[in-house]
């Protein structure tokens, strides 16, 4: 399932906050992403860049690997951060 435009919007502006280290901010934008589709590897990226300016170190490592892992991630819902 393809981002919609108020996902993109909400990726945009997380992106935008994770290059200027407000990862917290960051996280709000990806957490107003649609739970079905935060799976998604342009989600991911962004949420390992917000653990690692988090210093997230366990949780960057666990979503890494998940990222990796065909099938792991269900969007259902779940949050990923902090």
């Amino acid at each position: 399932m393809p981002l919609t435009a108020d996902d993109q919007r909400h990726l945009i502006a997380a992106e935008g906050y994770t290059a200027l280290g407000m990862y917290l901010d960051a996280n709000a934008e990806l957490e107003a992403i649609d739970p079905e589709v935060r799976h998604v590897a342009e989600v991911l990226t962004v949420r390992l860049e917000i653990y690692r300016g988090l210093e997230k170190w366990e949780l960057m490592r666990n979503l890494a690997g998940l990222r990796h892992a065909p099938g792991a991630i269900h969007g259902g819902g779940q949050s990923y951060c902090c």
